[in-house]
């Protein structure tokens, strides 16, 4: 008895498992047969919150005031702002016509992305108007740092071709002894040199710099030569002033064995020296029409990229470019006399003055408010 019972129990126990089996491959075939769920469409959701994030930053853009005074924003935050409404701009345009699709996160991060801009641009609001205050504007070359002077044609272009003349004129400090006396690096450059490698090169432009213990000036001349000038220079740590004076018709009216006099180099406004072109007539200056900006204590290629091999440390001041050929006199009374540059003057093409702080270091205003510098990398205010 005990063992038919027994064997009645498993006979249940195996029908119930078989029925458990049938009614799971059943539910899982009407699951795969079940009609997907479509997802929800949120175009219209997103292009309505672009739209309002949009309106809000152009009615702050256009309600907000750039300046030095209370109340009034650095003009490096009036970018901050321009760059996120083109950003929220071009997307808004790309979700309407279907070109970008836009998930639940995407939209919560260009929001939450847009507050983090609003935020920085209200708390950038000036407490107090600018007070500039005498300091020495250091730049750290060797780490980076450089003045960008912008892509200005006027920089290093000054007439017809073969009667260009022009006057850069500045204070300077340098502070790598290693530098100044033993390696090559610029102090300021408009120039480029583009080297095909087989001993053709294509260069353009001027600059001053140090070439192993000497100051010298570089001139791009015809396509690929040079004219480079120098002379000993071995002055560190303190402030000294440098002119270089260029007439491709001769400086002063001077010829050296017929020749014009092309170059005069001036430190201290002591006549360093003096020099004529080593090119016949074919070859004059050539100046430089390249998308590449003036810089100061750096080098840049002709695809705009820093020159780090040729960086330096030193301060700057007093920054001057003349389309004109100054005199001695000239250049002695500009040394002495800094603050009598007023920017107005007929001959001047640019001016910094740097010499003390300014309200906005991506926004260097020039003497004739015409050119903007900008600070770029390891650069400080020394009081």
């Amino acid at each position: 008895m005990k063992k038919r019972h027994l064997l009645r129990c498993m006979a249940i126990a195996l029908l119930v498992g078989q029925t458990a089996l049938l009614m799971l491959l059943v539910s899982c075939n009407d699951d795969d047969t079940m009609p997907a769920t479509e997802p929800i469409d949120k175009t219209e959701i997103f292009v309505e919150r672009l739209t309002v994030l949009l309106n809000d930053m152009t009615t702050l853009f256009d309600g907000a005031t750039f300046g030095e005074r209370k109340g009034e924003y650095p003009v490096s935050s009036k970018k901050l702002l321009e760059d996120h409404i083109t950003s929220l701009s071009e997307t808004l345009a790309k979700v309407r016509e279907g070109t970008k699709k836009l998930s639940n996160s995407d939209m919560d991060n260009v929001i939450l992305e847009t507050k983090k801009i609003e935020a920085r641009f209200r708390s950038s609001v000036r407490s107090e108007d600018f007070a500039p205050i005498p300091a020495e504007l250091n730049i750290y070359g060797k780490n980076g740092g450089y003045i960008d002077f912008g892509i200005h044609n006027e920089y290093s272009n000054f007439g017809n071709s073969g009667e260009q003349e022009f006057t850069v004129d500045f204070w300077v400090k340098l502070t790598d002894v290693d530098h100044v006396l033993s390696s090559f690096v610029f102090l300021i450059s408009t120039f480029t040199d583009k080297d095909f490698g087989d001993g053709e090169h294509d260069r353009k432009g001027w600059n001053i710099n140090l070439h192993m213990g000497n100051l010298r000036a570089t001139y791009a001349m015809g396509i690929q030569d040079l004219l480079e000038p120098g002379a000993g220079f071995n002055i560190v740590d303190q402030w000294v002033h440098i002119a270089l004076v260029t007439n491709e018709k001769g400086v002063d009216g001077e010829t050296n064995g017929n020749k014009p006099v092309m170059m005069k180099m001036y430190v201290n406004g002591n006549l360093k020296l003096s020099e004529t072109s080593n090119q016949d007539a074919s070859k004059p200056y050539r100046s430089n029409d390249l998308n590449v900006p003036m810089v100061a204590f750096t080098g840049m290629s002709v695809e705009s990229t820093v020159e780090g091999s040729k960086s330096t440390n030193g301060c700057l001041k007093h920054f001057h470019i003349w389309n004109k050929a100054k005199t001695q006199s000239e250049i002695q009374n500009i040394m002495n006399n800094p603050e009598t540059v007023t920017g107005t003057e007929s001959d001047m093409v640019c001016g910094w003055d740097l010499s003390k702080t300014v309200s906005d270091d991506s926004d260097i205003k020039d003497l004739t408010g015409k050119f903007s510098a900008k600070l770029i990398g390891d650069c400080r205010w020394v009081q």
